[in-house]
């Protein structure tokens, strides 16, 4: 079963994955990207239990395929304004990307810290998020 809409998954309790997402939806101009918290119903729906409880990385579902890590951010970037040349890091190989993406997801709770509860977005982009 696959999502109508391209959708992103990502931890609504980390303060950087919580940044990302507000980075992206004034960038994602057209609302290309629907949005929803790994921890949601859309997750459990669409995604292996096996995925979201090991998941240490943003997951980008598009036309049935799933990106995670590096691929992931380079697939978003790929439909953002301005942000399209992020897209040319792609031709490295994915264990070298990866790496940085990895050693970044690892740290994120220690440098960026964690919420209690769920990132919520603002009434304006309410309409962008799944559950």
């Amino acid at each position: 079963m696959t999502l109508k809409h391209p959708t992103i998954f990502f931890d609504g309790h980390c303060n950087l994955c919580s940044r990302a997402v507000q980075f992206i939806l004034p960038r994602d101009r057209s609302g290309y990207f629907k949005l929803a918290p790994l921890s949601g119903e859309t997750a459990n729906k669409y995604l292996p239990n096996e995925l979201i409880e090991n998941a240490n990385s943003i997951i980008v579902s598009n036309n049935g395929q799933l990106f995670m890590k590096s691929e992931a951010a380079f697939e978003i970037a790929g439909y953002l304004k301005g942000w399209k040349w992020i897209r040319v890091f792609g031709i490295l190989p994915k264990g070298v990307s990866n790496m940085l993406y990895n050693f970044i997801a690892r740290n994120r709770y220690r440098v960026f810290g964690r919420r209690s509860t769920c990132f919520l977005p603002s009434a304006d982009w309410a309409n962008r998020f799944l559950p």
